[in-house]
């Protein structure tokens, strides 16, 4: 068995203070603004990669999504252009999770493989953040980006273990980043999907009062022309 002086060091707690994102701020007034709840989760992040992209990427991804939402106010809009834009955005984070699963499941086969089971990297120092959430789809990144923060951790276990390189190392983490960056480009482009659709309708409206305007207008130039 392990002597006191075999152990890994203990893993240190994360920091009391939560970081949140950039411009948090930002969030609370949407729900200031719209009258609606926001919630605040609190979570852990181990590696900076995590870190940085949740600090860097969630009040816009979660714009982006309230926003998204927010359309449903919007008089005539059609339903089923909104539905299925948030469908897009649910199908597509299954489908990241599924590879960054699959990504992690890989370099844990390959570290029991190599004689290291049971081995673990340690967070120098994790960190707690939190989040305000405004939208419950800004909850799925929340939950993407921990999934990758966790494949993030199992690439650097296979690296200091001598059983990828720098190069496959890069590359590891370049898969986790677009996966991360692959939501952030669904929440903006189903956004201005719906943003088309809801301009679309707010045009026909206004040429509808137009047009009503001009059918109930009284004829003054008919009248004054007979007149003449």
């Amino acid at each position: 068995g392990r002597t006191p002086a075999d152990a890994p060091p203990p893993r240190e707690a994360a920091s009391q203070a939560p970081l949140r994102a950039l411009n948090d701020d930002v969030l609370a007034s949407l729900g200031r603004r719209f009258r609606g709840a926001t919630v605040q989760l609190d979570f852990e992040l181990c590696t900076n990669h995590a870190r940085q992209v949740f600090r860097r990427d969630f009040v816009y991804n979660s714009q982006q999504l309230h926003a998204l939402e927010a359309s449903r106010r919007v008089q005539g809009i059609d339903r089923g252009v909104l539905s299925g834009a948030l469908l897009v955005v649910e199908v597509q984070v299954e489908s990241l999770k599924n590879d960054l699963r699959d990504q992690a499941a890989a370099l844990r086969t390959l570290i029991t493989d190599e004689g290291h089971a049971g081995t673990d990297a340690h967070a120098v120092r994790p960190a707690r953040l939190q989040a305000t959430i405004v939208s419950p789809y800004a909850r799925l990144f929340v939950d993407l980006v921990r999934l990758a923060d966790e494949t993030f951790l199992q690439i650097e276990c296979a690296w200091l273990l001598g059983l990828v390189g720098g190069d496959e190392r890069a590359r590891q983490l370049a898969l986790c980043r677009a996966a991360l960056q692959c939501f952030k480009e669904t929440a903006r482009a189903q956004r201005n999907v719906v943003g088309v659709h809801v301009r679309q309708v707010n045009e026909a409206r206004r040429t509808a009062r137009h047009d009503e305007a001009d059918t109930t207008r009284p004829g003054e130039d008919a009248e004054g022309t007979s007149a003449g």
